[in-house]
């Protein structure tokens, strides 16, 4: 390789050994594109870096090992106890009753540890040591099976890719996978599975192709292509996405601490991320408006529309972002001043919700400045629905009619828009029969009109289906209205400046809709059973119906904390059972790819140690002066094994030599060519043995040389797709079947 790269010499074909080296390299930069697939669940770096150099170490070792002459397969086995020894070292986890409890000890802390966080998650001893013990699982089956199967490297490097699409918020990185894709290539090409017979540049062009497939089907691709033109695919914190990613983000909250914020308001008010206006039957959308800055800015108008004659009180709320990173920073609505935080900070012209320029999320502290109304019918003066808002009042052409059924149906009574809100609120929260679970079969989906209609049939579904149904119901009756994402009120906290301060994570993710009442303005409500709390103005005065679950307090002066009871259906699972179903199936699914990559392996591995056992024999120890344990018909059965895995077995009745010119026609083993006289060579040693007297072989040393030669040169002229089947499927391990019986 060498000699090639400095251009002293240039073989008439590359052989495997001379990609040796390169494939071991290869190895390297395929262990680089696993960790980095890793990229945003963890915090900080120093995992990824005691990732890399585990996983170095059990590269390197057996990369040193072949060049000092040890058989391939057996420097990558030397890897095994490699990897005990860093273990036991690291983590105290020997070979020993103790170690085996340590290593209990370690699983079963960070499986909880990892449930309990968000991503990114801290990287604890616990978690450290499933990332560097999967990183250096990832490295020896890389060796391994670059080794003995090198397309079976794509197991463990895309394994990576599943893992991050089922823990990140993000799901597939789209860097990460063309960077897996192209690390796969180099070691099929390295190995000389993509290579052919052509020469050149053909590598680097297949890897080129293979890289634009790989980036042109991850743009395609729905949901990835949004998040890579938003430039959000490198967002290292937990994600507050739009209603799709909303669902997903509910069905596996973390309770770790996304933010916290203090204010003296009750009751608390809830923090709004944006608002979804448009939609088409199908997709719920943040629509885009004209953004108002805010920095250095006077305070904006309050939408109240002109008339009100309630009470309008101030709101304060200060926030601290930890771990948070979203397309729109939390705050209460409508968001008249933002005090503090840094970058450029703008408004959206419609739903006041609050972007940032120049800056991240992550680490802001801003101050919001709001208000608070509490109308009832008699403040409600006269006034017209807003130009703005008449879109919100659309209704998709082909909507069931079970939703305008149903809204009439409920709202029979109502005198004013302002009651049929509250109407529609009450029923689906507390007289519709309704219960509230994340187990539904319409999460693939979450927004679509079907799934209203199934949901106000089944009567069972989360703060999504909630918040979608009456707003297209109020829609149905012609009163504006979207839906908001954001935060509800989080757990009360001891804070030592006093003052009431609320810890939120993204259990308290949350949907609800918002009302344009006419004389009011937007109204928020609260439908969703046992979630949050109705607002003032949407309780009836006198009675408040019972709930069909058990009850949540949501009369108290000041909220408690949401992550206590819930009025949810007792057969609801739990966000920690949803979680632990997640992560079983998960464990579940790697468990059954390893399982059926071992099986995949199992022929090559054997099939593979056969033939270096062979050769190993035909071998003459190098100055013992020691015969070698076996002959040319040893030799010969290689060969014959070789073309039955390429599917040109020898027929019962064909002599060695009416094989070898059946062979050489096959495989386009020229007269005259150099393969054509290794193969003549070998032959020669084989009639000798078996046909002439005692003695007469011609006592050749390098029958190995001449076996391997003629398995390279047959091999090299198969199809790839009997190479791989050959590889992976080796008919020769069935034994020799045979012929089938002629009848009489």
């Amino acid at each position: 390789l060498v000699d090639l790269l400095l251009g002293e010499r240039r073989p008439a074909r590359l052989t495997l050994e001379d990609f040796a080296g390169v494939a071991d390299l290869d190895f390297l930069v395929a262990l680089l594109a696993a960790s980095a697939g890793l990229a945003g669940l963890f915090d900080g770096g120093g995992w990824w870096w005691q990732l890399v150099g585990f996983g170095t170490l059990l590269l390197v070792v057996p990369a040193v090992l072949r060049t000092l002459g040890v058989p391939r397969v057996l420097a990558s086995l030397v890897d095994l106890p490699v990897y005990a020894v860093v273990l036991a070292a690291a983590f105290g986890v020997a070979p020993s009753r103790e170690g085996g409890e340590r290593l209990a000890e370690l699983v079963d802390t960070a499986v909880v540890a990892i449930a309990r966080d968000s991503v990114p998650a801290t990287a604890v001893a616990e978690i450290l040591f499933i990332i560097v013990a999967t990183g250096g699982v990832i490295a020896v089956l890389l060796d391994l099976l670059g080794a003995t199967a090198p397309a079976l490297v794509a197991v463990p490097l895309f394994a990576v890719v599943a893992v991050r699409a089922f823990f990140h918020p993000l799901g597939i990185d789209l860097a990460s996978l063309a960077f897996l894709a192209v690390a796969y290539l180099l070691v099929l090409w390295a190995d000389g599975w993509l290579r052919g017979r052509s020469r050149g540049p053909a590598g680097p062009v297949v890897i080129a192709a293979a890289t634009v497939l790989a980036l042109g089907l991850t743009v395609v691709t729905p949901g990835l292509e949004q998040r890579w033109w938003k430039g959000t695919w490198f967002d290292g914190g937990a994600r507050a996405s739009s209603l799709v990613d909303l669902a997903r983000d509910l069905r596996e909250a973390s309770d770790a601490e996304v933010l916290r914020y203090r204010t003296d308001t009750t009751p608390v008010p809830y923090l709004q991320l944006a608002t979804l206006e448009d939609y088409d039957g199908t997709t719920w959308v943040h629509r885009d408006v004209r953004e108002i800055p805010m920095a250095n800015a006077p305070a904006r108008t309050a939408p109240i529309p002109p008339g009100y004659g309630g009470a309008i009180a101030p709101v304060t709320v200060d926030v601290e972002i930890t771990r948070l990173n979203a397309d729109w920073a939390p705050a209460p609505y409508p968001a008249l001043r933002v005090e503090g935080g840094a970058g450029e900070w703008t408004s959206a012209s419609n739903d006041y919700s609050l972007r940032i320029d120049g800056a991240g999320l992550p680490g802001q502290t801003y101050r919001v400045t709001s208000y608070a109304t509490t109308p009832t019918p008699a403040d409600l003066g006269p006034s017209a629905i807003p130009i703005e808002a008449v879109a919100d009042a659309e209704v998709p052409a082909g909507t069931p009619d079970i939703v305008l059924d149903t809204a009439l149906e409920v709202t029979r009574d109502a005198r004013s828009d302002f009651e049929a809100a509250r109407m529609l609120q009450d029923w689906l929260r507390y007289d519709g029969g309704f219960t509230y679970t994340t187990t539904t079969p319409d999460a693939a989906t979450d927004d679509g009109m079907e799934v209203v209609a199934s949901f106000l049939e089944r009567k069972s579904g989360y703060c999504i289906h909630f918040a979608a149904a009456m707003t297209v119901m109020a829609r149905s009756l012609g009163i504006p209205a979207r839906i908001a994402i954001g935060y509800l009120p989080g757990e009360s906290v001891d804070d030592p400046a006093g003052g009431e301060v609320y810890s939120v994570s993204n259990q308290e993710l949350h949907a609800w809709p918002q009302l344009y009442i006419r004389g009011a303005g937007w109204l928020a409500y609260e439908p969703t059973v046992g979630r949050g709390s109705p607002p003032a103005y949407a309780r009836d005065a006198v009675e408040t119906p019972q709930p069909t679950a058990s009850p949540a307090p949501t009369a108290t002066p000041r909220p408690t904390s949401t992550r206590g009871p819930r009025d949810v259906d007792d057969d609801a699972p739990t966000p920690a059972a949803v979680r632990a179903a997640g992560t079983t199936r998960l464990l579940w699914w790697l468990g059954g790819i390893v399982a059926a990559a071992l099986v995949l392996l199992a022929p090559a591995t054997w099939r593979a140690l056969r033939r270096r056992r062979r050769v190993g024999a035909l071998r003459t120890s190098p100055g013992s002066g020691a015969p070698r344990r076996a002959g040319p018909a040893l030799a010969w059965t290689e060969v014959t094994d070789t073309a039955r895995d390429l599917g040109i077995a020898p027929e019962p009745a064909e002599t060695p030599r009416a094989f070898a010119d059946r062979l050489a026609v096959a495989s386009r083993l020229h007269p005259g060519s150099a393969p054509r006289e290794v193969l003549e060579a070998l032959l020669l040693e084989v009639e000798r043995s078996a046909f002439g007297p005692p003695g007469s072989t011609g006592g050749r040393e390098d029958l190995a040389e001449l076996t391997i030669g003629v398995i390279r040169s047959v091999t090299a002229a198969a199809p790839p797709g009997i190479r791989l089947l050959a590889r992976f499927a080796p008919r020769s391990l069935l034994g020799r079947l045979p012929p089938p019986r002629r009848r009489a």
